[in-house]
């Protein structure tokens, strides 16, 4: 089966805390790999990394660049050949020689070389936010939201009058350029809509919306991340053509019914290469599986109860955003 691809767009602003920064970084970091193990690929924009300073060094404000040092991180532990493009980059035709850092370009190089990633270009002249936004939106099948302001939002706009999955997630990072809350506004959006960001799922998100937060956390990053891959996969995988809307209802004991989350030694594996990726700034699972699983849990883990999903009904219609 061909892999569905998932955009993860969105940014934090230069003043934002820098605790739920470094939690939104590790987030992305754990997601991608996530994302990766259930079969899936990525989509990525490469372009300038805006970073800030602390203490450990500097932190990336976007989070492509978390993204790629994962995909590397992963090639080298898991040592797969599998000939998998493992991340479609947009990006300028010179942005390799006007925006990238040296250590970027040579990331670039790296994963190219090794077959992993499928590189798509854009004329400078035509290389600005709308463009970007369009192609990645084109190449995507589903979208996480994290942070941004209107650049993520009109993107969550794009793929949802598409037919597309999308998650906004809730951490309160604001964005790159100061203009909103992009995700927070699409997030508040798919509390009155689930069934038009996630049709398959809406009833597993809603039922664990508050655990799958970010700004207050009660599950640990990792739970968080393996559940968001899990219910992206599971709604990409129920429909044709990619088109959210022609997912099928969940079977109760069928293809939604899957396996338990990782054991204490994938965890482990896990964490090491979020750290290794966010340093430097197989079997599938289904969103079911994901949100009744007990990843080796942390004090506030245990606080967690998550109630069984029940599959959603054949023939709900599809609410209007308006």
């Amino acid at each position: 089966m061909q892999p569905k691809y998932v955009l993860i767009a969105g940014s934090a602003a230069q003043d934002c805390d820098g605790e739920k920064l470094a939690m939104a970084t590790q987030f992305v970091a754990a997601v991608t790999q996530e994302i990766l193990h259930t079969g899936n690929s990525l989509v990525v924009l490469a372009s300038r990394e805006p970073t800030r300073a602390e203490p450990d060094g500097p932190v990336s404000l976007t989070f492509d660049w978390t993204a790629l040092r994962t995909i590397a991180q992963h090639l080298e532990d898991s040592s797969e050949n599998s000939g998998r493009i493992l991340a479609r980059v947009v990006t300028g035709a010179d942005s390799i020689r006007k925006r990238f850092s040296p250590e970027n370009a040579r990331l670039i190089q790296l994963l190219q070389v090794k077959g992993a990633i499928d590189v798509r270009h854009i004329e400078e002249n035509l290389y600005y936010g709308g463009s970007y936004r369009e192609l990645q939106s084109d190449l995507a099948d589903a979208l996480i939201v994290v942070g941004g302001g209107k650049g993520a939002y009109v993107i969550g706009d794009q793929m949802l009058q598409a037919g597309k999955p999308v998650m906004p997630m809730d951490i309160l990072i604001g964005s790159g350029h100061g203009d909103g809350d992009g995700a927070l506004q699409l997030l508040s959006e798919m509390k009155t809509a689930p069934e038009v960001f996630l049709p398959r799922n809406h009833e597993v998100v809603n039922r664990n919306l508050y655990a799958l937060s970010l700004e207050q956390p009660i599950w640990s990053t990792r739970r968080i991340a393996y559940t968001t891959a899990a219910i992206l996969a599971d709604e990409l995988n129920a429909c044709d053509d990619g088109n959210a809307l022609a997912c099928a209802p969940a079977t109760p004991g069928g293809p939604a019914s899957g396996p338990v989350e990782p054991d204490a030694t994938a965890e482990a594996t896990a964490t090491a290469t979020s750290e290794a990726a966010t340093s430097t700034s197989t079997t599938e699972p289904t969103a079911e599986a994901a949100t009744e699983a007990t990843s080796a849990p942390d004090a506030t883990a245990d606080m967690a109860t998550t109630p069984t999903p029940e599959p959603t009904t054949a023939g709900t219609p599809t609410p209007s955003r308006t």
